[in-house]
């Protein structure tokens, strides 16, 4: 599971941390301890989308599991569209010349990043 921080001030989202994925309670716990130490005010979660903008066949699955881990660390959910956040931080560690280990082990969070990047870019449009 891959997280990412930002600001609505400074408009840039940047990874956080990954960790593997246990229970709801113990990855609610590990949002909770990050939203603590950063001051987060909201949980957005990456939700697949199809390309014609129609839910993914996990996409509620996703869906339940998040607001499940919304109510959990009592923070205000919003999803936003996940479509290729990995592959886009794929290109991201490789071309950054990341080793394999490496871009497996912060490709998730990079991912994250991207998908609240996209957010903020829509506060700073005035789309969301």
């Amino acid at each position: 599971m891959g997280t990412a921080v930002g600001s609505t001030e400074s408009g840039l989202a940047r990874p956080a941390a990954v960790w593997r994925h246990s229970t709801r309670a113990g990855d609610a716990e590990q949002i909770r301890q990050l939203a603590r130490q950063t001051g987060a005010t909201l949980l957005l979660a990456g939700l697949p989308l199809n390309p014609d903008g129609s839910p993914s066949a996990q996409a509620e699955r996703i869906r339940r599991y998040a607001e499940g881990l919304a109510a959990e660390v009592g923070l205000p959910l919003l999803f936003w569209n996940e479509a290729y956040s990995s592959q886009d931080a794929q290109a991201r560690l490789l071309a950054d010349s990341h080793s394999r280990k490496r871009r497996r082990q912060q490709e998730d969070a990079v991912a994250a990043a991207i998908i609240l990047q996209a957010y903020l870019d829509s506060l700073a449009r005035g789309e969301s």
